[in-house]
Protein backbone atom coordinates (compact mmCIF):
# COMPACT_ATOMS: atom_id res chain seq x y z
CA UNK A 1 0.00 0.00 0.00
CA UNK A 2 2.73 2.49 0.67
CA UNK A 3 4.93 1.79 -2.49
CA UNK A 4 1.68 1.98 -4.39
CA UNK A 5 0.79 5.89 -2.78
CA UNK A 6 4.55 6.56 -3.87
CA UNK A 7 4.18 5.66 -7.31
CA UNK A 8 1.16 8.07 -7.31
CA UNK A 9 2.40 11.35 -5.98
CA UNK A 10 5.56 11.36 -8.24
CA UNK A 11 3.88 12.04 -11.17
CA UNK A 12 2.25 15.02 -9.73
CA UNK A 13 5.42 16.00 -8.23
CA UNK A 14 7.43 18.44 -11.77
CA UNK A 15 10.22 17.57 -12.74
CA UNK A 16 13.42 18.84 -13.84
CA UNK A 17 13.58 19.68 -17.34
CA UNK A 18 17.16 18.94 -19.34
CA UNK A 19 15.85 21.70 -21.96
CA UNK A 20 16.98 24.56 -19.27
CA UNK A 21 20.92 26.05 -19.27
CA UNK A 22 22.35 27.07 -15.87
CA UNK A 23 21.97 27.53 -12.82
CA UNK A 24 18.10 27.07 -12.16
CA UNK A 25 18.39 29.44 -9.45
CA UNK A 26 19.45 32.20 -10.90
CA UNK A 27 16.07 32.94 -12.94
CA UNK A 28 18.19 32.70 -16.37
CA UNK A 29 15.86 33.18 -19.13
CA UNK A 30 15.93 30.22 -21.43
CA UNK A 31 15.26 29.64 -25.12
CA UNK A 32 16.16 33.30 -26.56
CA UNK A 33 15.52 33.40 -30.23
CA UNK A 34 14.76 37.03 -31.94
CA UNK A 35 14.00 37.60 -35.56
CA UNK A 36 13.43 41.10 -37.77
CA UNK A 37 10.92 42.22 -40.05
CA UNK A 38 11.72 44.54 -42.56
CA UNK A 39 8.64 45.77 -43.64
CA UNK A 40 7.85 47.11 -39.58
CA UNK A 41 12.10 47.28 -39.35
CA UNK A 42 11.27 45.86 -35.65
CA UNK A 43 13.45 42.87 -34.13
CA UNK A 44 11.14 40.52 -32.08
CA UNK A 45 12.68 39.07 -29.31
CA UNK A 46 11.17 35.94 -27.20
CA UNK A 47 12.14 33.39 -24.40
CA UNK A 48 10.52 31.92 -21.91
CA UNK A 49 10.86 31.58 -17.76
CA UNK A 50 12.94 28.23 -16.70
CA UNK A 51 10.82 24.91 -16.60
CA UNK A 52 13.18 23.59 -13.61
CA UNK A 53 10.81 22.78 -10.28
CA UNK A 54 12.18 24.25 -6.57
CA UNK A 55 10.00 25.46 -4.03
CA UNK A 56 13.09 27.21 -3.02
CA UNK A 57 13.43 30.10 -6.04
CA UNK A 58 10.38 29.00 -8.10
CA UNK A 59 8.08 31.43 -5.90
CA UNK A 60 10.72 34.57 -6.96
CA UNK A 61 9.72 34.13 -10.54
CA UNK A 62 6.35 36.22 -8.94
CA UNK A 63 9.22 39.05 -7.95
CA UNK A 64 11.10 38.98 -10.91
CA UNK A 65 11.62 40.98 -13.85
CA UNK A 66 14.03 40.67 -16.58
CA UNK A 67 15.29 43.62 -18.56
CA UNK A 68 16.35 42.76 -22.51
CA UNK A 69 19.81 44.21 -24.17
CA UNK A 70 20.75 45.24 -27.89
CA UNK A 71 24.69 45.33 -28.86
CA UNK A 72 26.54 45.03 -32.12
CA UNK A 73 28.42 42.31 -30.95
CA UNK A 74 28.01 38.98 -28.70
CA UNK A 75 26.75 39.90 -24.86
CA UNK A 76 28.73 38.27 -22.24
CA UNK A 77 29.29 39.52 -19.02
CA UNK A 78 32.12 41.06 -20.23
CA UNK A 79 30.48 43.02 -22.97
CA UNK A 80 27.23 44.14 -21.09
CA UNK A 81 28.13 47.12 -19.74
CA UNK A 82 28.21 48.19 -23.38
CA UNK A 83 25.06 46.79 -24.18
CA UNK A 84 22.03 49.07 -24.39
CA UNK A 85 18.90 48.08 -22.50
CA UNK A 86 15.59 48.85 -23.92
CA UNK A 87 12.95 46.71 -21.87
CA UNK A 88 11.59 45.46 -18.87
CA UNK A 89 9.28 42.81 -18.66
CA UNK A 90 7.54 41.08 -15.62
CA UNK A 91 8.09 37.46 -15.76
CA UNK A 92 5.28 35.99 -13.60
CA UNK A 93 1.83 37.88 -13.23
CA UNK A 94 1.21 36.53 -9.58
CA UNK A 95 -2.44 38.11 -10.90
CA UNK A 96 -2.81 35.35 -13.62
CA UNK A 97 -0.85 32.82 -12.58
CA UNK A 98 -1.83 31.98 -8.74
CA UNK A 99 0.37 29.04 -8.42
CA UNK A 100 4.04 29.52 -8.31
CA UNK A 101 4.49 26.28 -10.51
CA UNK A 102 2.15 27.72 -13.07
CA UNK A 103 5.34 30.23 -13.94
CA UNK A 104 7.69 27.12 -15.11
CA UNK A 105 8.06 27.84 -19.02
CA UNK A 106 8.13 24.51 -20.67
CA UNK A 107 6.08 21.13 -19.64
CA UNK A 108 6.34 21.75 -16.28
CA UNK A 109 3.98 25.01 -15.92
CA UNK A 110 1.35 26.68 -17.94
CA UNK A 111 3.30 30.23 -18.56
CA UNK A 112 3.36 31.13 -22.29
CA UNK A 113 6.82 32.89 -22.49
CA UNK A 114 7.44 36.49 -23.12
CA UNK A 115 7.90 38.58 -26.24
CA UNK A 116 9.13 42.01 -26.63
CA UNK A 117 9.97 44.25 -29.81
CA UNK A 118 12.48 46.86 -30.41
CA UNK A 119 11.93 49.32 -33.79
CA UNK A 120 15.44 49.39 -35.24
CA UNK A 121 16.78 52.92 -36.64
CA UNK A 122 16.67 54.31 -39.83
CA UNK A 123 19.80 53.48 -42.07
CA UNK A 124 20.71 50.51 -40.56
CA UNK A 125 22.36 47.70 -41.88
CA UNK A 126 24.45 45.76 -39.69
CA UNK A 127 24.00 42.42 -37.33
CA UNK A 128 23.19 42.78 -33.57
CA UNK A 129 22.56 40.78 -30.45
CA UNK A 130 20.07 40.50 -28.02
CA UNK A 131 20.63 39.11 -24.33
CA UNK A 132 18.43 39.07 -20.93
CA UNK A 133 19.10 39.67 -17.45
CA UNK A 134 17.37 38.53 -14.36
CA UNK A 135 16.56 40.86 -11.29
CA UNK A 136 14.34 39.53 -8.46
CA UNK A 137 13.07 39.92 -4.63
CA UNK A 138 13.48 37.39 -2.22
CA UNK A 139 12.95 38.16 1.65
CA UNK A 140 13.08 41.60 1.04
CA UNK A 141 16.63 41.86 -1.04
CA UNK A 142 16.67 42.55 -4.02
CA UNK A 143 19.06 40.12 -6.40
CA UNK A 144 20.08 40.63 -10.13
CA UNK A 145 21.77 37.54 -11.93
CA UNK A 146 23.95 38.50 -15.39
CA UNK A 147 24.28 34.40 -16.38
CA UNK A 148 24.27 35.14 -20.01
CA UNK A 149 24.80 31.63 -21.86
CA UNK A 150 24.41 31.70 -25.51
CA UNK A 151 21.19 29.70 -26.79
CA UNK A 152 19.71 30.71 -23.20
CA UNK A 153 19.78 34.12 -22.24
CA UNK A 154 22.09 35.63 -24.67
CA UNK A 155 21.84 35.19 -28.54
CA UNK A 156 25.04 33.34 -30.13
CA UNK A 157 24.10 33.74 -33.72
CA UNK A 158 23.17 38.00 -34.35
CA UNK A 159 20.29 39.30 -36.09
CA UNK A 160 20.86 41.06 -39.58
CA UNK A 161 18.68 44.40 -39.63
CA UNK A 162 18.56 46.83 -42.55
CA UNK A 163 16.12 49.62 -42.93
CA UNK A 164 15.44 51.96 -45.31
CA UNK A 165 17.17 55.44 -44.74
CA UNK A 166 15.60 58.34 -43.74
CA UNK A 167 13.76 59.49 -47.06
CA UNK A 168 10.89 61.13 -45.61
CA UNK A 169 9.78 64.42 -46.41
CA UNK A 170 10.79 66.89 -43.25
CA UNK A 171 9.40 70.13 -41.95
CA UNK A 172 5.90 68.37 -42.01
CA UNK A 173 3.16 71.28 -41.22
CA UNK A 174 -0.51 71.09 -41.26
CA UNK A 175 -2.97 74.16 -41.54
CA UNK A 176 -6.72 73.75 -41.63
CA UNK A 177 -9.16 76.77 -43.05
CA UNK A 178 -12.57 76.85 -41.11
CA UNK A 179 -13.50 79.05 -43.86
CA UNK A 180 -12.80 76.89 -46.69
CA UNK A 181 -13.36 73.32 -44.66
CA UNK A 182 -9.77 72.51 -46.13
CA UNK A 183 -6.60 70.96 -44.86
CA UNK A 184 -3.45 72.25 -46.33
CA UNK A 185 -0.26 70.38 -46.02
CA UNK A 186 3.08 71.38 -46.80
CA UNK A 187 6.80 69.67 -46.34
CA UNK A 188 10.46 69.76 -47.93
CA UNK A 189 11.62 66.77 -49.47
CA UNK A 190 14.44 65.32 -47.74
CA UNK A 191 16.46 64.86 -51.19
CA UNK A 192 16.01 68.56 -51.67
CA UNK A 193 18.47 68.99 -48.88
CA UNK A 194 22.00 69.99 -49.69
CA UNK A 195 24.35 66.91 -49.85
CA UNK A 196 21.14 64.46 -50.33
CA UNK A 197 21.52 61.10 -52.22
CA UNK A 198 19.26 61.44 -55.21
CA UNK A 199 15.18 59.96 -54.76
CA UNK A 200 15.61 56.51 -55.62
CA UNK A 201 13.09 55.38 -59.09
CA UNK A 202 10.01 55.19 -58.42
CA UNK A 203 9.73 57.43 -55.37
CA UNK A 204 6.54 58.31 -54.25
CA UNK A 205 4.77 59.99 -51.18
CA UNK A 206 1.52 58.71 -49.51
CA UNK A 207 -0.85 60.68 -47.57
CA UNK A 208 -3.12 59.40 -45.24
CA UNK A 209 -5.40 60.50 -43.00
CA UNK A 210 -6.53 58.73 -39.64
CA UNK A 211 -8.40 58.88 -36.47
CA UNK A 212 -4.71 57.74 -34.62
CA UNK A 213 -1.27 58.08 -35.01
CA UNK A 214 0.97 56.59 -37.77
CA UNK A 215 4.50 56.15 -37.28
CA UNK A 216 6.87 53.38 -38.07
CA UNK A 217 6.01 51.11 -35.49
CA UNK A 218 2.52 50.80 -37.88
CA UNK A 219 3.17 51.95 -41.01
CA UNK A 220 4.22 49.22 -42.40
CA UNK A 221 1.19 47.17 -41.59
CA UNK A 222 -1.47 50.28 -42.97
CA UNK A 223 1.04 50.20 -45.93
CA UNK A 224 0.00 46.51 -46.33
CA UNK A 225 -3.58 47.19 -45.90
CA UNK A 226 -3.21 45.00 -42.52
CA UNK A 227 -6.42 45.91 -40.42
CA UNK A 228 -5.98 48.77 -37.41
CA UNK A 229 -7.84 49.81 -34.45
CA UNK A 230 -9.07 52.97 -36.17
CA UNK A 231 -10.01 54.32 -39.65
CA UNK A 232 -7.53 55.11 -42.04
CA UNK A 233 -8.24 56.52 -45.05
CA UNK A 234 -5.13 57.05 -48.52
CA UNK A 235 -5.86 60.27 -49.82
CA UNK A 236 -3.00 60.78 -52.72
CA UNK A 237 -0.14 58.84 -53.56
CA UNK A 238 2.11 61.50 -55.06
CA UNK A 239 4.47 60.87 -58.11
CA UNK A 240 7.40 62.86 -58.08
CA UNK A 241 9.16 64.09 -54.86
CA UNK A 242 9.50 67.93 -55.73
CA UNK A 243 6.15 68.04 -55.03
CA UNK A 244 5.81 70.30 -51.25
CA UNK A 245 2.40 71.67 -51.34
CA UNK A 246 -1.36 69.94 -51.04
CA UNK A 247 -4.95 71.20 -50.21
CA UNK A 248 -7.13 68.32 -48.89
CA UNK A 249 -11.23 68.57 -48.97
CA UNK A 250 -11.98 65.00 -47.03
CA UNK A 251 -14.00 62.61 -48.16
CA UNK A 252 -14.64 64.36 -51.83
CA UNK A 253 -11.51 63.52 -53.68
CA UNK A 254 -10.51 66.51 -53.77
CA UNK A 255 -7.26 66.93 -54.40
CA UNK A 256 -5.08 69.70 -55.42
CA UNK A 257 -1.41 69.38 -55.84
CA UNK A 258 0.83 72.68 -55.91
CA UNK A 259 4.80 71.60 -57.67
CA UNK A 260 5.72 69.10 -60.06
CA UNK A 261 4.14 65.60 -60.35
CA UNK A 262 1.21 63.66 -60.55
CA UNK A 263 -1.86 62.33 -58.28
CA UNK A 264 -2.78 59.19 -58.19
CA UNK A 265 -5.34 57.05 -56.07
CA UNK A 266 -7.98 59.76 -56.11
CA UNK A 267 -10.87 59.52 -55.19
CA UNK A 268 -9.64 58.33 -51.02
CA UNK A 269 -9.53 54.77 -50.63
CA UNK A 270 -11.17 54.57 -47.11
CA UNK A 271 -11.37 52.57 -44.79
CA UNK A 272 -14.22 53.81 -42.44
CA UNK A 273 -13.22 56.81 -41.36
CA UNK A 274 -16.01 59.57 -40.82
CA UNK A 275 -16.50 62.72 -43.05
Amino acid sequence: MVLLMLLMTVPLIPTSTAGDIGDASKLQAQDIAASFDPVSETTTITWRNIDTFDVGYVANLHDATYTVYRHSEPITPGTIGSATPFANVTACDSNVYIQTYQCLGGTNGTHPGHTTSFLVGAGVNDTYFYAITTEWIENEQTYSSSELDFNASSLYVGVDEVTSPVETPIFFQVEYSLEDSETTLSWYNYHDLPNSDAAMPDTRILIWRSDGEIGRENGGAIYQGLPTNYPVELLANLVGVISRHVSVKPCTGNIALVGDGEVVNVPPVSRGIAC
